[in-house]
């Protein structure tokens, strides 16, 4: 009798254990990815705080969530009663403009104003880290809920959606950071901005064909995730090869983040005087 408890017990640690290295590795590989695009590598404690931060995030998300479904009853009906403008409202506003806003808060206070915010890729390995951190404990309740199915879906969309729009979301406060370096006060608002409404939009995107379950739009979605990638990897690509310390006026370009060495920006015209 003791001997088939202790199996079934073992079988359901195993399992749980199983789920959870499944739940965290595609984060784990994503957070060495991004590392290794920064060349001046930043101090672990910074960037173990801002993983950790993600953790916050996702709580805030919780607690905010919880308000807003008690104030609003659209926020807590069952997805699948509501129809296409109703999922609009609940998806952008309900969990994009919510999970967005929360991690940006967090990379905010933590990595944009962080001393060791000195060269151009830093910010981008700043958001990241908060978005793989909010999506390492998301994935992890959802995987343990959802089983082996769920993992292996969250690998492949759900962690590299987090991961996509943290590197738009560094990006654009890159272009804040150099703004402000430039005493563009007009163009540091608006890239702020950039930095929050960006990411909300393409999160939104991809939740609400996700949430319409069918199976066209979750081959749109697959599309769509694709064209994140693309997207944020040229960002990223974009920035690391340029990599240099923040420190003179006009040496790199305000609207879109490359070296300038002539009166010009090489990549959009901007004249810099």
């Amino acid at each position: 009798m003791f001997v088939k408890i202790y199996i079934i017990v073992e079988g359901i640690f195993m399992k749980l254990v199983l789920l959870l290295i499944l739940a965290v590795l595609p984060v784990v590989l994503f957070i060495f990815y991004i590392n290794s695009k920064d060349k001046q590598k930043e101090p672990k404690g910074l960037l173990a705080a801002l993983f950790f931060s993600g953790f916050l995030a996702c709580f805030l998300v919780v607690l905010i969530s919880y308000i807003m479904s008690s104030i609003f009853p659209i926020f807590d009906l069952e997805v699948k009663s509501l129809d296409f403008l109703q999922l609009a409202i609940y998806v952008f506003i309900g969990v994009a403009l919510v999970e967005e806003l929360c991690k940006w808060l967090f990379t905010m206070l933590i990595g944009f104003r962080s001393k060791n915010f000195d060269e151009t890729f830093d910010i981008i390995v700043y958001s990241t880290f908060v978005s793989l951190g909010f999506a390492c404990i998301e994935n992890v309740l959802y995987v343990v809920q959802g089983g082996f199915l769920s993992a292996l879906l969250r690998a492949i969309t759900s962690v590299p959606g987090h991961m996509c729009f943290g590197i738009i979301m560094g990006y654009y406060l890159l272009l804040a950071k150099l703004s402000k370096k430039n005493n563009n006060k007009k163009l540091y608002k608006k890239n702020i901005a950039l930095s929050l409404v960006i990411p909300i939009l393409a999160h939104g995107i991809y939740d609400y064909f996700l949430f319409l379950g069918n199976i066209f739009f979750l081959f749109v979605l697959l599309v769509l995730i694709i064209l994140f990638f693309v997207y944020s990897h040229s960002k990223l690509k974009q920035v690391a090869s340029v990599n240099r310390k923040i420190f003179y006026k006009n040496k790199y370009c305000p609207r879109c983040g490359v070296l300038v060495e002539t009166p010009y920006c090489p990549h959009c015209g901007l004249k810099h005087e």
